[in-house]
């Protein structure tokens, strides 16, 4: 069962922080942005440094291309905050940063972005809950695929605006 807590899904890495669960909780958010018609502008995607973040980012975006959605990747490791900014600057619906914050090493976790920059409240979270644990299955696109398909594309200098705005 996924359950978000204040600042996203986290969860033990290989207890329940697992490729299937990532991709549950990827499939989730494409499913309400579907329902929301809310797929014109892509979801930017970003990771810390923590082990299988970059992969559990990998999987979140072969989930939404998959359905249709476009997304920002980043090419390495960024700050939290650094999603949040995009997310607000260029107006998108949703962002997705890979990381526990201050949780334990062995922990990782899904933080989903609003469009005004922040953690998603609790009406969003609660959503994507039941539709998480409803969900019978999802789909995947296979990263390279994506890329081919113009529904992954990578940020240039994602940090000049960012470091300019702080």
């Amino acid at each position: 069962m996924i359950c978000f807590g204040t600042g996203g899904w986290r969860a033990e890495i290989g207890v329940d922080f697992y490729m299937a669960n990532i991709q549950r909780v990827a499939q989730g958010l494409a499913d309400t942005l579907l329902a929301d018609g809310k797929t014109d502008k892509p979801v930017v995607i970003g990771y810390d440094r923590r082990f299988l973040s970059a992969e559990a980012a990998t999987w979140v975006a072969e989930v939404l291309a998959a359905n249709g959605i476009r997304t920002w990747f980043m090419r390495r490791s960024v700050p939290t905050p650094l999603v949040m900014y995009l997310v607000k600057q260029h107006g998108l619906y949703r962002g997705v940063e890979i990381t526990a914050s201050h949780n334990p090493s062995n922990y990782n976790g899904i933080k989903i972005i609003v469009e005004e920059g922040r953690d998603a409240p609790s009406d969003v979270t609660e959503r994507l809950e039941r539709g998480i644990n409803a969900l019978c299955g999802v789909n995947a696109l296979p990263m390279r695929e994506a890329e081919a398909k113009g529904l992954v594309t990578y940020l240039k200098n994602p940090f000049n605006g960012f470091i300019d705005a702080v």
